[in-house]
């Protein structure tokens, strides 16, 4: 009894002595956060390609595999085998010994080219699994039911019930499925909160098929029906098509669209009547138009509506998801342009709700008023091809915006609040941008016939683009896309993060004349691919040496991402420790194996492209593998501000 007692005293103590140097653990402000660091910047968010063999090799023995595409066939055995092993634990080889050390944690499943049919019964996906991709090739059969069963009793509700969709947050039903949605199986799916369509659609979408608590709907592929259902929380509808290969649907279907939705994100879509957008411009706060060409009568619908969402209130009377009455809006009257709105007119303009706006397209040359924009918008991106410097412009673009993406063109129009941007990135290019440093605004209604199509930039006048920029005092991002080199040669010194790139190929040459080491407040640094090499080859020339020991950076630099290409092979150059400087994060692309020779103590991770030759060096690989990650063509254009936001909030 007293052994018991003695044994109870001693894990009493023992639980306290934790405590309390758990609770001092925590408490040590320095200690925590570096631990917090760490965590963070090990959460792997990468997504990794994985042939048929390595499914089999790495997930059996790896844990932090957790978004994965699967590239390649699978014979039905094999198929199976996988799935299983999704739900298995991971086995480690301790000792020559197989020792169970966890479980798969996989949370998103992509199928790419692998086309197989499997029954609905026997697809069954780890409870881990939040996100399920099927593909162009996965096939979900039904369980056969006798026919005369289905006519008397219809669906087999048991079926429905053992569907793998019921931990779901987004599904992609793939190319070949839409015999899932009709037979109403995502009925299980109670967590569902996004679905996507590739599918060729037979009939109309009705209720009962997408389950109510759905919040965004992806259409990559056409919607040939007037009618639909939309789920009464539907915040974020997108029809997404190519280039090469527009998606079309009757823009009627808006009318159907509850007033929860927030988000309409259109890319490529075949004909679209902007007048349906007017139904919207009460609730949405964000909206998207990506269009290879627009002609001038589709944006002037367009900017009316825009027009309206800042000055106009219509009385929303959309369709209730759950009648099939006739669409109405009701528009309260537009004063004459000579007239002032009244106050009791004005009492029923709720404010406007839009804060992202993104307008990209191609074709004719368009002029707009930046007057006639919303003024609750935060962002907003604007096509090259869109003049704004007209005469008649008061206020200018709204004094809400942080973030801006346009051209220097767009950067003469007036800023009702140029202090409160923070993030400015610019196409810098020769065409439509002002021809004379005098003019200051050109009249939307008098325009030369030789600036109809074409207007250029003499490049005598570079200076003033430097101005253009310097009047955002505040401006913390920068990021310039090159057409034409040369037109910018100072950059802003406070900004905190900049990118520089090459739009197209540069058939003049030119020298790297930017001072980078000046830029004190520099904490994120990305060049392509053109402008790695010219500053590797400007510091090569200042140096007289093939291995480059000087840093073209301050210390502040945290985040460094460099692409090494074919000219950086052919000038066979080194890179030294020094060179980093302070960096932590290192960023390396390209199809050209760089030639570093150390690397400095403060850096802790490298992200590598994973067709980059430098990972087949087995000497620098074995040298810094615990700090090596990889990342391929699906996380490429956005693991850099993935890793700025990142190290803005564990470093600041």
């Amino acid at each position: 009894m007293n052994s018991n007692n003695n044994n109870n005293n001693n894990d009493n103590k023992n639980n306290d002595i934790v405590v309390y140097y758990y609770d001092k653990l925590f408490k040590n402000k320095l200690l925590k956060k570096n631990i917090d660091r760490y965590i963070k910047l090990n959460n792997d968010w990468r997504t990794k390609r994985l042939s048929k063999n390595e499914t089999f090799n790495r997930l059996k023995y790896d844990s932090t595999y957790k978004y994965i595409v699967v590239e390649d066939f699978f014979k039905y055995e094999e198929f199976s085998k996988f799935i299983k092993l999704l739900e298995s634990t991971i086995t480690s080889n301790i000792n020559n010994k197989l020792i169970d050390s966890g479980s798969n944690n996989i949370k998103s499943l992509s199928f790419s080219r692998c086309k197989i049919s499997v029954k609905l019964s026997k697809f069954i996906v780890a409870p881990t699994i939040t996100e399920l991709v099927l593909g162009e090739g996965v096939i979900l059969e039904l369980e056969d039911s006798a026919p005369l069963f289905k006519k008397i009793f219809g669906r087999d509700k048991s079926l429905i019930k053992q569907t793998p969709f019921t931990n779901l947050i987004t599904l992609d039903l793939g190319i070949y499925n839409e015999h899932v949605l009709r037979g109403g199986f995502l009925e299980s799916a109670t967590h569902l909160k996004k679905l996507v369509f590739r599918n060729m659609f037979t009939g109309s979408i009705t209720k009962g098929m997408i389950p109510d608590q759905v919040e965004s709907l992806e259409f990559k592929t056409g919607y040939n029906f007037t009618e639909i259902y939309f789920p009464p929380q539907l915040k974020e509808l997108s029809f997404i098509g190519k280039p090469n290969y527009t998606v079309g649907f009757y823009t009627k279907i808006l009318n159907f669209v509850p007033n929860s939705l927030t988000s309409l994100y259109l890319e490529h879509c075949g004909s679209t009547d902007f007048v349906e957008i007017r139904s919207l411009v009460n609730s949405l706060k964000k909206l998207t138009i990506i269009l290879n060409r627009m002609i001038p009568p589709t944006f002037n619908i367009l900017m009316r509506s825009l027009y309206h969402n800042n000055n106009y209130y219509f009385q929303d009377k959309r369709i209730s998801v759950n009648t099939n009455t006739s669409p109405t809006l009701q528009e309260y009257p537009i004063p004459p342009p000579q007239q002032q709105p009244t106050n009791s007119y004005k009492s029923k303009i709720p404010p406007p709700s839009l804060t992202h706006l993104n307008l990209t397209f191609g074709g004719n040359l368009h002029y707009g008023n930046p007057d006639e924009l919303p003024s609750s918008l935060l962002e907003l991106t604007l096509p090259y091809n869109l003049i704004t410097w007209v005469s008649d412009v008061k206020k200018g673009y709204p004094g809400s915006i942080t973030a801006f993406s346009g051209t220097l063109s767009h950067l003469s129009t007036k800023f009702e609040n140029p202090d409160n941007i923070i993030s400015l990135s610019l196409i810098v290019t020769l065409e439509y941008t002002i021809d004379d440093p005098s003019t200051t605004a050109i009249s939307a209604h008098n325009i030369p016939s030789q600036m109809k199509h074409f207007i250029h930039y003499s490049s005598a006048h570079k200076e003033n683009n430097d101005k253009l920029i310097n009047k955002f005092k505040n401006l913390k991002s920068l990021k310039l896309i090159f057409e034409y080199p040369d037109l910018i040669t100072k950059i802003p010194p406070h900004i905190e993060s900049l990118e520089l790139k090459f739009k197209k190929p540069i058939k003049h040459q030119f020298s790297f004349d930017l001072n980078l080491i000046e830029l004190t407040s520099l904490t994120s640094l990305k060049l392509d691919e053109l402008y790695s090499f010219l500053l590797f080859e400007k510091l090569n020339q200042s140096s007289n040496s093939t291995l480059i020991t000087e840093s073209p950076f301050s210390s502040n630099v945290r985040l460094l991402d460099l692409t090494f290409g074919a000219k950086f092979a052919s000038a066979n150059i080194a890179l030294d420790r020094s060179f980093f400087n302070s960096v932590n994060i290192l960023i390396i692309r390209g199809e050209c194996k760089p030639n570093i020779k150390s690397i400095p103590n403060s850096l802790e991770l490298i992200f590598i492209q994973d067709s980059s030759p430098i990972l087949d060096d087995e000497k620098f690989y074995s040298k810094y593998h615990p700090i090596i990650r990889t990342f391929n063509t699906i996380d490429e254009k956005i693991i850099f501000n993935k890793l700025k936001n990142q190290l803005n909030h564990l470093y600041y």
